[in-house]
């Protein structure tokens, strides 16, 4: 099934995974180098701006209060090793202000 999954999406340029992604209600925010590649409208809504591309490029870590930074970073950080990470709070402050 994943394989046929696979060549439908690949048939297709990626359009069909990039829809259902985009489609998707929860957020989605795609992060290389600690900067937003990719991010839905479920998560632009969720970091207070009205369009995704307000997102991209941006450092993930600044899209959090200033006193959660380090944590999160930490978490990323230990993610990225492959180390397993606990859930924490951490406030968000709105992208677009």
């Amino acid at each position: 099934a994943l394989d046929y999954v696979g060549g439908i999406i690949k048939d297709n340029g990626g359009e069909l995974f990039r829809d259902l992604v985009e489609a998707f209600p929860d957020a989605i925010l795609i992060v290389r180098n600690l900067d937003a590649i990719f991010v839905n409208p479920a998560a632009a809504n969720l970091f207070g701006v009205s369009r995704p591309d307000q997102i991209l490029g941006r450092s993930v870590v600044d899209l959090f209060a200033a006193d959660h930074r380090e944590a999160v970073t930490n978490a990323i950080e230990r993610s990225l090793r492959g180390e397993r990470t606990l859930n924490a709070d951490a406030r968000i402050v709105a992208a677009g202000t």
